[in-house]
């Protein structure tokens, strides 16, 4: 076997392994500043500071009525996720439309046992079926049709 990746990425065992292992350190320290800097009106305390149980029941009772049960709705989407990976062209599409399809099936369950008239669930499909369009854009825009990056 080579070592060459899907979707036409080259990488040794090793640099593939020091770039996930990179990736991951990155977004940690992002994650963890992210929290230490931003919490929104609803994670805090009459004083400011964060109430966990609280603030997670109140997360978790707002998502619900938006999102559906949670057990319902992960059942549902990954109902659905595996329904594309079994479609004959799932192993041919790049990571970025496999990626996609996941966020928008995620979605979808969300309108089935969720609130349907949510907003935000129609816009983000939009926003994740957009972001395979600029890709091909892209990749017409450099002459190639075949999904390479």
């Amino acid at each position: 076997m080579d070592n060459q990746e899907h979707d036409h990425i080259s990488y040794s065992d090793a640099r593939l392994g020091s770039l996930l292992s990179q990736m991951d350190t990155d977004l940690r320290k992002q994650v963890d500043y992210a929290a230490e800097t931003t919490r929104p009106s609803y994670m805090q305390s009459d004083n400011g500071s964060l109430s966990m149980d609280q603030n997670i029941d109140t997360i978790l009772s707002t998502r619900e009525m938006t999102h559906g049960s949670y057990v319902e709705q992960s059942t549902a989407s990954q109902t659905l996720k595996r329904l594309c990976e079994q479609a004959r062209n799932w192993d041919q599409m790049p990571c970025y439309m496999r990626e996609s399809i996941h966020m928008i099936q995620q979605k979808v369950a969300r309108i089935i046992c969720g609130d349907p008239f949510e907003r935000d669930h129609w816009v983000d499909i939009m926003g994740y079926a957009a972001l395979v369009l600029r890709e091909l854009d892209r990749l017409q825009e450099e002459g190639r049709n075949d999904g390479s990056a």
